[in-house]
């Protein structure tokens, strides 16, 4: 009787203990972000989890729908890490006779400045065998992601997909010694890309910046009252064609030793990987990078279903891999460009809770950014190692979602959403950390 009346005392303190906890977490969640100035007319979701005892410790609209901004990058990641192996395959090669075969895989390291290791570049530079690009009749995606905006076409967060990304899809310019122009790719630095009149320009002042047209690959000076150092900006992929010229020129070839085809079979190609995907995925969350995320989104497609089809992938991946997330989201994209996406904090807590478990805490940390760098560089700076997780920024959208651990040593999994805030985004993101950061030391 003793040692059962002691159990049920002990279980009694275990439920106040939990209780007044929810209390705090609650009493903080209304002083930093539902009461608090610039925050408290916005819509919030909070979502808070332990995966030790297999339950939420706290949920505020947990189960309503927020635009992710590039929280939608936590899915794209975690495909990565479970389909993708340990090396990104690159491209698929064969040999035949005195010409090679070269069919694209999606990755967005190839040519990339990122990324210094670039030996199958190095492989095609030295080969004096005839080459042809072998895209897939298969693929099936637009170059813009449905839902992003369209005046995003000349910024460089807004590349476009394309099956065989240079350079980053990215024209990359930079103001060199005296009145110098450097242009990679080289060929933009010519007509019918940019006209030689307006690369004068640049002899005349260097208060410029490089505009293109809306739909077409013509780069001009436009006045500016800044110096010109140097500026990224999106090429139109034309299907694929732009990149192939792209990379004929780099490789010093021409029309007689250099080809593009589509095909479906590939029986007999071999696999070229380029490099460890953890370590894109650590740019890719580090950095937020729309380009290696929605390229990414194209390589697990290529993985799982044989072609390039990122709506396909994510019907099927909503139907396998997330059959048993809480709420159907509406997913449109690898990066969250898109104001499309919708998910719910459960949501992200329940593939964030996958990951921990499939994966462990020890490669998510070496993937993940924790206080005080990439994306967190101004926050957490007290508790590195002991966060790990995304941020997302649109206009009107604040969301942070990751990991936690608390004083106690114990790891929580969060997500919390913010949307439609009409304050500045430093203001939300202090918020949700003073928020945490209280979280953390009373849990």
């Amino acid at each position: 009787m003793r040692i059962a009346h002691s159990f049920s005392l002990i279980t009694l303190c275990c439920l106040f203990i939990h209780q007044l906890q929810g209390q705090s977490i609650d009493a903080y969640a209304k002083q930093y972000l539902l009461q608090s100035p610039g925050i408290r007319n916005a819509h919030v979701g909070i979502s808070l989890f332990d995966p030790d005892s297999d339950k939420f410790i706290y949920q505020y609209q947990s189960d309503h729908f927020f635009t992710p901004a590039s929280n939608t990058k936590v899915p794209t990641c975690y495909l990565a890490m479970k389909y993708l192996g340990d090396s990104l395959l690159s491209f698929r090669v064969r040999e035949s006779g005195d010409s090679l075969f070269i069919a694209p895989a999606g990755d967005p390291t190839f040519l990339n400045p990122q990324f210094s290791d670039q030996r199958f570049f190095q492989y095609l530079r030295s080969t004096d065998k005839k080459i042809w690009v072998q895209y897939n009749a298969d693929d099936a995606f637009t170059p813009l992601g449905s839902g992003w905006t369209w005046d995003g076409f000349q910024d460089s967060y807004s590349t476009e997909r394309a099956a065989m990304p240079v350079f980053g899809n990215l024209v990359h310019f930079k103001k060199g010694a005296g009145n110098s122009f450097v242009v990679h790719p080289k060929l933009v630095a010519r007509p019918p890309y940019f006209s030689e009149p307006m690369i004068q320009l640049l002899s005349k002042g260097d208060r410029v910046e490089i505009d293109r047209h809306f739909d077409k690959n013509l780069f001009y000076f436009k006045k500016n009252e800044s110096a010109f150092v140097s500026q990224q900006v999106p090429f139109k992929t034309d299907n694929g064609l732009t990149n192939f010229l792209f990379l004929r020129d780099t490789l010093n070839r021409n029309e007689n030793n250099f080809f593009w085809g589509v095909q479906r079979n590939f029986t007999g190609y071999r696999p070229v990987y380029s490099m460890s995907t953890d370590s894109m995925l650590r740019v890719l969350m580090y950095d937020s990078d729309n380009h290696l995320a929605d390229q990414t989104l194209l390589m697990v497609s290529q993985k799982r279903l044989g072609k390039m089809n990122d709506l396909e992938l994510i019907d099927k991946v909503k139907a396998d891999d997330f059959s048993k997330m809480p709420h159907d989201p509406r997913w449109t994209d690898g990066s969250g460009l898109s104001r499309y996406n919708l998910f719910s904090p459960d949501d992200f807590v329940f593939i964030l809770d996958r990951m921990k478990k499939e994966f462990g805490m020890e490669r998510i940390a070496g993937i993940f950014p924790t206080g005080g760098v990439g994306t967190l560089k101004s926050y957490y700076n007290d508790i590195r190692n002991k966060i790990y997780a995304k941020t997302g920024t649109l206009s009107g959208v604040v969301a942070l979602s990751g990991f936690i651990q608390t004083r106690s040593g114990k790891w929580l999994v969060f997500s919390v959403l913010v949307n439609n805030h009409r304050t500045s985004a430093t203001v939300v993101r202090k918020g949700v950390e003073q928020f945490l950061l209280k979280l953390r030391g009373d849990y």
